[in-house]
């Protein structure tokens, strides 16, 4: 892949600007997704385009988070597609990807990973119950499975025969005192500290991402419940996203009765709003779709309308939801704390 005409061709194609920076080792520019700054002094957005290290070029915005590999497909979806461009950067992607191991980026797949079984021993169950006390609801094991909450990380990389990518230390710690959700692409697990015994000292962190297989593009990382939707539907797909899995489990559970019907329930995991509806939009091909978004206490409206506006969904019905329950912030507790707040943008 000539390296040159790469930096040309973006440069001279992204809107409404882009420049060289990093000694001509990046591009940089607006955000195709948060859309950042129209003004060139403030963009967020950068594309590594230096190419002599056999590594893949990678595009990522220091503002939104959003990262990952820059594919025939990505060019496509910023507007930016040329057929010989794009026959070479699927070479050059390939032809990296040969070379190393730790590249198993794929674009848009999902991993396999078997099913595994859940001991029934005391952590496992503890675990269950703080799930169950957490929302009022009456999860098994099974429930946990099907739903991609996982209770013990070593058990489903031993199953899969996955080497660790953590020291095995953390990975202990991960295991005694974390649960974990599963990512749409089942390549990342994000994992939640349950604030017990020493392991708060050790990991000081209330989320910790657990890369399963060194992924580089990390844009699939959010929460999916599974569900296999009707896309062809007459009636509109209702997408719902929040932003924990905590929270889109007490929504399926104790605001819609635990029927999945054909909905999508998914958490953002940090991967924002906007890009994980994005995503869903675009790869899963959904034209008739009613939206539900139920942002934290901490996030404005105007936020959220915005959303609606940068995707050009002005003929979908577009929803807010808010817990005003006094002393609530978000939708991850019990239903007799949920007091639903709806607004239609």
């Amino acid at each position: 892949m000539n390296e040159e005409q790469y930096k040309w061709f973006l440069k001279n194609h992204i809107k409404p600007w882009a420049r060289l920076v990093s000694g001509g080792r990046e591009i940089n520019c607006r955000c195709f997704y948060c859309r950042d700054s129209d003004d060139e002094r403030h963009g967020h957005f950068y594309i590594n385009v230096d190419l002599s290290g056999n590594k893949p070029s990678l595009y990522n915005c220091f503002k939104c988070h959003a990262k990952g590999v820059v594919t025939p497909n990505k060019l496509l979806e910023w507007g930016l597609f040329d057929q010989d461009l794009s026959i070479d950067l699927a070479r050059y992607n390939k032809k990296i990807m040969n070379l190393s191991q730790n590249m198993k980026y794929n674009d848009k797949a999902k991993y396999y990973l078997n099913n595994y079984n859940i001991k029934d021993d005391t952590l496992s169950l503890f675990k269950l119950n703080y799930i169950n006390n957490r929302l009022g609801t009456n999860l098994t094991f099974q429930d946990c499975i099907e739903k991609k909450i996982l209770l013990n990380l070593s058990d489903l990389l031993a199953t899969n025969n996955v080497k660790l990518t953590r020291h095995q230390n953390i990975v202990e710690q991960l295991d005694k005192n974390f649960l974990g959700f599963i990512s749409y692409d089942n390549a990342f697990i994000n994992m939640r500290n349950l604030d017990i015994g020493e392991v708060y000292i050790t990991i000081a962190k209330r989320y910790v991402n657990y890369n399963i297989f060194d992924k580089y593009d990390n844009t699939c990382k959010f929460y999916v419940i599974p569900n296999q939707i009707n896309p062809l539907s007459i009636e509109p797909i209702k997408i719902h996203i929040a932003e924990g899995p905590f929270d889109i489990l007490s929504i399926l559970y104790n605001m819609n009765d635990g029927v999945m019907g054909n909905n999508i329930y998914a958490a953002a995991t940090g991967s924002g709003y906007e890009s994980l509806l994005r995503f869903l939009l675009l790869n899963l091909q959904l034209i008739n779709v009613e939206v539900h978004l139920y942002p934290d206490a901490d996030i404005p409206d105007y936020k959220i309308t915005r959303i609606k506006k940068n995707l050009f969904l002005d003929k979908v019905n577009f929803y807010i939801h808010r817990n005003t329950y006094p002393g609530e912030k978000d939708f991850g507790v019990r239903k007799e704390k949920i007091k639903e707040t709806i607004i239609q943008v």
